[in-house]
């Protein structure tokens, strides 16, 4: 795995490359903004669920806020749930329904990693 600055360089010399391109990619793959977000929820995420990155966009000052999941978690966890797709299709059922509590709770249930995890970690590796 390539060390995180060798990452954050290959962010920064491909996207920009790629976002001056208007002809690469059609109305429904791309997204423009026309200011910076203010904020972590406007911002746009780039990743794939282990190794990601927020971009917050702007000119002259660009914000990037990378995470990687090994770096994250804080304590030990085992995030292998082989049976979790079995309760996927009661879960949008639920949604679609508005029991979002019960959808919640099969979530929690069958989804979330076993062990304390980001939401209990310590912070210590312990």
């Amino acid at each position: 795995m390539p060390a995180l600055p060798t990452i954050l360089l290959m962010l920064l010399t491909v996207l920009p490359s790629r976002a001056a391109d208007h002809s690469s990619g059609t109305p429904e793959t791309t997204i423009w903004f026309d200011t910076p977000a203010k904020n972590f929820t406007e911002s746009v995420p780039l990743g794939n669920g282990r190794l990601g990155a927020m971009m917050f966009g702007g000119v002259n000052d660009e914000r990037i806020v990378l995470n990687e999941s090994s770096v994250w978690s804080g304590s030990r966890q085992d995030a292998d749930r082989p049976d979790a797709y079995k309760y996927l299709p009661e879960i949008q059922k639920l949604l679609l329904e508005g029991k979002n509590s019960e959808a919640e709770a099969l979530v929690n249930a069958h989804f979330i990693c076993q062990g304390p995890g980001s939401s209990g970690g310590t912070g210590d590796g312990q």
